[in-house]
């Protein structure tokens, strides 16, 4: 697989979101199963003790809101990976492989049009409405743009840490 190619024998860098996550995860050796129910909406992470220690969180608060917007969840972690953040829905948030691969299952890479965006996609409305209910998509769309600031200031933390892994290594 070309993941754990880059990753193990290359040494490549990783930050991968949402499938991203999840790929890394299968690449390593972990699992990947559909979620009882779907996490979607402006939720909580939390980052666990060695996510307070990992070098991508850097800076971060130990709790603070994502967009989710997933029904598929690592349920299994691959070995020698570290768990850096979970949620109440989903304990596999995030992981760290090594010094330079990391993976996230929530969205920050959040925009003022994202949800618009993926709203557009029947499929995607679809799964929202039969996880928050009928008009669920403005409701998300006017609770992301309140938050818009915060989003952009968690993006902006998180890119600048992981190009700082790069550095050191």
């Amino acid at each position: 697989m070309a993941i754990r190619r880059a990753i193990i024998d290359l040494e490549l860098p990783y930050l991968g979101i949402c499938l991203g996550h999840q790929l890394l995860a299968t690449a390593l050796g972990g699992k990947v199963e559909p979620m009882p129910v779907p996490e979607v909406g402006i939720l909580d992470i939390e980052l666990t003790t060695d996510g307070i220690e990992a070098p991508l969180f850097n800076g971060l608060e130990q709790r603070f809101k994502c967009l989710q917007w997933h029904g598929a969840e690592v349920t299994e972690a691959p070995l020698n990976s570290k768990v850096i953040a979970q949620s109440s829905a989903c304990a596999i948030q995030a992981l760290q492989f090594g010094e330079t691969a990391f993976s996230m299952q929530c969205h920050v890479e959040l925009t003022d049009t994202t949800i618009s965006d993926w709203g557009k996609i029947p499929e995607y409305e679809q799964s929202l409405e039969q996880t928050l209910g009928l008009g669920s998509l403005l409701k998300l769309e006017t609770e992301a743009n309140s938050s818009m600031s915060e989003f952009g200031n968690t993006a902006r933390i998180l890119y600048n840490n992981f190009k700082k892994t790069l550095i050191r290594n």
